[in-house]
C-alpha cells in the first residue's frame, strides 16, 4: 500500500476504534475529514521536530542579509522558510555556537559571504518522503491529537498516551542508528607531543 495522508489518517482512525474512514482530507466533507484538515499538518510539524527523522535532516547556505543586528552581533542571516528546528552551524565537529535565532534571522558575528552553512530539520510535505515507520507514528500522533474530537473518550486518550511514548522511542531510535555516532577525541597527551614539550611540573 503506498503511504498517503489518507492512509495515515485512517490509521489514526483505527487506533481510536472507529469504523469510519477519510477519503479526502485537503477538501473535507466528512466530520472526520474536517477534524483531520485541521490537524495534520501540526501534528506532522511537531513529530518532525521531536523525532528529526533522518529524512527530515537538511545542509544548506542561508544568505547573508544586507541588514544587521541592532547590537550583539554583526551579521544576520535568513532563515530558510522550511525550517522546523535548527541543529547548528557548519559541521557537528565545529560546535559553533556564539549565535542567536530571533524571529526569522540567525544573528552571528562570523562573515560566511557565500552562505551560512547550516544544518536543520526541514519541514518535509512529501508523504512518498516518510518512512514507514513514520507514517505509522504519525498515525498514532494524529489519534492522540484528534482522540477527544472523534470519540469523546478520556479512556481512549488515555490509551492511546499509553502506548505513543514506546512508539515515539522506537522511530527515535532506529532513525539514530542510521547515522554513525559522532565522537570527537581531545588527547591531553597527544596535544602535548605534537605541539610542544611539556614544562616540568604542568599537568597534561
Amino acid at each position: 500500500m503506498t503511504i498517503s495522508k489518507v492512509v495515515i489518517c485512517n490509521m489514526a482512525l483505527g487506533h481510536l476504534g472507529s469504523d469510519a474512514t477519510v477519503e479526502d482530507i485537503d477538501t473535507p466533507r466528512k466530520d472526520e475529514e474536517k477534524i483531520f484538515n485541521l490537524w495534520y499538518d501540526l501534528s506532522r510539524k511537531d513529530l518532525l521536530r521531536l523525532v528529526k527523522p533522518n529524512f527530515a535532516l537538511k545542509r544548506a547556505k542561508w544568505a547573508l542579509l544586507t541588514t544587521t543586528p541592532v547590537f550583539g552581533y554583526v551579521y544576520e542571516y535568513q532563515i530558510a522558510h522550511d525550517c522546523l528546528m535548527f541543529q547548528g552551524v557548519d559541521t557537528i565537529d565545529v560546535k559553533l555556537n556564539n549565535y542567536t535565532i530571533e524571529g526569522d534571522k540567525l544573528q552571528i558575528s562570523e562573515v560566511y559571504t557565500d552562505g551560512l552553512p547550516v544544518r536543520y530539520v526541514s519541514d518535509v510535505t512529501d508523504v512518498t518522503k516518510f518512512t514507514v515507520d513514520f507514517a505509522k507514528l504519525l498515525g498514532w500522533q494524529l489519534a492522540f491529537d484528534t482522540c477527544m474530537q472523534i470519540t469523546q473518550s478520556v479512556e481512549k486518550l488515555q490509551m492511546i498516551s499509553s502506548i505513543l511514548p514506546g512508539q515515539l522511542s522506537k522511530v527515535a531510535a532506529q532513525s539514530d542508528q542510521e547515522n554513525r555516532p559522532v565522537r570527537i577525541n581531545y588527547s591531553k597527551f597527544r596535544t602535548a607531543r605534537w605541539s610542544k614539550v611539556p614544562i616540568f611540573g604542568e599537568k597534561l
